[in-house]
């Protein structure tokens, strides 16, 4: 029995059709083998369970935890602005704690301080439903295949899905092989075991990767290794990817992850994906199913989840972030291997992790490294070669190099200090520690570079409460002040006019019209955005002659153009705040909570007076 979601975001629970109480692939065999291969194939997965394919979800914990607190104790200014990002990115996968059907929940969720975000998605990446797989059960035609979505009378139903024995599929795109060298669609691929490292060099016998006396024979009877093992169980399924028959939306990491005009091998994603994941048949074939498929690069993920960072300032779409980075610090995460004694290196790994974490040694190192790369490389790679491990990072590297340089180090350890494990398992602390310590320094680099640090210039203050000025309207007066013309309130001068009465008296008719009693700013002194409001809500209305510029609220977003933060609808920059990006989403927070739809003026260009409204 398997149960998940399917691309329809629908429950799901299957069992063998056949019915003969074995589970899965019972079609493939015949006669006396059927029990010892089937019980074979289930350890092969069981042994490959999640704490094989990756750093564990204590790992990520601390070590995420650890960052953020070295952050905060080095840099409180950028730590604040950390805090500031309360965005909501939708492409975010469902999680046990992030789920529409609980909206009480939900809402509990989006009310948690950034911190606590990052460090609950970090580990939870891998438990995302973004991979799917189709087991291919047989039928007339087509290799056997139909639609895995659909009940068919007179079909075999191939059985989609996102787990396998308890392993969450979207794993297999949590490596990067540098072993390989330069990649068939990335400057490094994922996971392959034809086209990858995956293999070769397989030193670590099934046998001894399974615990058991009887699962121990079997392994020896079939003299399998452990990735030869897990692609076998593997050979009639398929990854269900874009252009394919039957496809909606089900695998969207992998949408998500190509990049192809880097290579401009392929035109399109969806011809990429093509490439990377032929459909298997119902039986094992040569060049077909997941043997011979290329998953998705670890530091694509990143590079992704940073950019929708960059768009929403969701602080969890850092978390696959940092779980990129984490992961590729793990030797065989950068060889791509599941088997060669993946598994026990990352028990033993965790098993040392909280050790270091309370070691004052350990921090100074880590901040002495994330001190020396805070720097700007005036040229920064777009790939690097496999001998530029000893390349020092720098903050403007793109997301995607950091995780790529952090692999390039743990293979050379697997390498090196391992020797591709030729010998047999053993853990050399030593060189586990030091890859720790380069994750945990570089998850601090990406959530300093993700906080808009910049080397040699001060960070900007980040404003977190509204600054406003009360003021009654009707007491309000254009007066000539010192030779300049300006709108007071008593003794207390609200604008400054210069030379321009006509202006100034516009501006006074325009306040009064609305009846604005509070004058607000956003970043003090020489604020770039004021705003008024009318007994704390948007002015509303309309006056005759206005100057004025609508625009959707729903549409706007904070980017960067010419070096230049600006709150932009589509390729129209409605405001600027110059280099102070987080000035620029406290105001769109702020546009966003009045509900203004239009900016107008007094006087362009350079106008006197600014203001929103409804």
């Amino acid at each position: 029995m398997r149960s998940g979601w399917d691309c329809y975001g629908k429950k799901y629970s299957s069992q063998s059709k056949e019915g003969n109480g074995l589970g899965r692939k019972s079609k493939k065999f015949c006669g006396g083998t059927v029990v010892l291969l089937l019980f074979l194939g289930f350890f092969f997965l069981v042994a490959a369970k999640p704490s094989a394919f990756a750093l564990g979800s204590q790992g990520h914990t601390l070590v995420t935890q650890k960052a953020l607190n070295i952050l905060k104790n080095t840099d409180s200014s950028l730590c604040t602005t950390f805090m500031t990002f309360r965005g909501r990115c939708p492409e975010l996968p469902k999680t046990i704690f992030r789920s529409s059907l609980v909206p009480a929940a939900l809402e509990a969720y989006y009310a948690l301080p950034a911190d606590t975000k990052l460090v609950k998605e970090a580990p939870a990446v891998d438990d995302y439903y973004d991979l799917e797989f189709v087991d291919v059960e047989g039928g007339i035609g087509s290799g056997g295949r139909d639609d895995p979505h659909k009940d068919e009378w007179d079909a075999i139903d191939d059985e989609p899905h996102y787990t396998e024995e308890g392993m969450n599929l979207t794993a297999f795109n949590h490596f990067i092989d540098i072993k390989k060298g330069p990649g068939l669609f990335d400057d490094y691929d994922g996971y392959s075991y034809n086209k990858g490292s995956a293999s070769r060099d397989q030193y670590q016998s099934a046998s001894d990767a399974a615990s058991g006396t009887l699962a121990k024979l079997m392994g020896k009877i079939t003299g399998f290794k452990v990735d030869e093992g897990i692609n076998w169980w593997l050979n009639d399924e398929y990854v269900h990817a874009p252009g394919q028959q039957w496809y909606r939306g089900c695998s969207p990491s992998v949408e998500r992850y190509s990049f192809p005009s880097d290579k401009r091998v392929y035109p399109t994603a969806r011809d990429e994906l093509l490439a990377r994941f032929p459909v298997a048949n119902s039986t094992g074939t040569t060049g077909r199913g997941i043997p011979y498929s290329v998953f998705m690069p670890v530091d694509n993920m990143a590079r992704y989840w940073y950019g929708r960072f960059e768009a929403t300032k969701d602080p969890a779409t850092l978390g696959p972030v940092m779980h990129a980075i984490q992961d590729a610090s793990v030797p065989h995460h950068a060889a791509g291997y599941m088997g060669n004694w993946h598994n026990r290196y990352e028990a033993d790994l965790e098993s040392r992790i909280p050790g270091w974490m309370n070691e004052p040694s350990f921090e100074n190192e880590v901040k002495a490294l994330v001190q020396a790369w805070s720097r700007h490389d005036p040229s920064p790679p777009t790939t690097l070669s496999v001998n530029e491990w000893s390349r020092q990072p720098a903050i403007n590297w793109r997301i995607d190099q950091m995780v790529t340089w952090v692999a390039l180090n743990a293979y050379k350890e697997y390498s090196n200090t391992y020797n591709h494990f030729r010998n047999g398992y053993r853990f050399d602390a030593n060189s586990a520690r030091n890859l720790t310590k380069l994750a945990t320094a570089m998850s601090i680099l990406a959530l300093k570079k993700a906080c808009g640090y910049v080397p040699g210039q001060p960070v900007q203050p980040a404003q977190t409460r509204e600054d406003c000025i009360n003021f009654d309207p009707a007491r309000a007066e254009v007066k000539q002040v010192q030779g300049s013309w300006k709108i007071v309130v008593g003794d207390v001068w609200l604008l400054d006019f210069g030379s321009n009465e006509s202006e100034a008296r516009r501006a006074l008719q325009i306040i009064q019209h609305y009846r604005m009693n509070s004058q607000c700013f956003v970043g003090r002194p020489n604020p770039p955005m004021q705003y008024y409001l009318v007994n704390g809500a948007a002015p509303s209305g309309a006056l005759a002659g206005e100057d004025c510029i609508a625009f959707d609220p729903a549409n706007i977003q904070v980017t960067q153009t010419f070096g230049t933060w600006v709150i932009a609808e589509g390729t129209h920059s409605i405001i600027g705040f110059g280099n102070n990006e987080s000035l620029a989403r406290f105001a769109l927070e702020i546009i966003k909570k009045y509900g203004f739809n239009r900016i107008c003026y007094v006087g362009r260009p350079g106008p006197s007076l600014v203001y929103f409204r409804k």
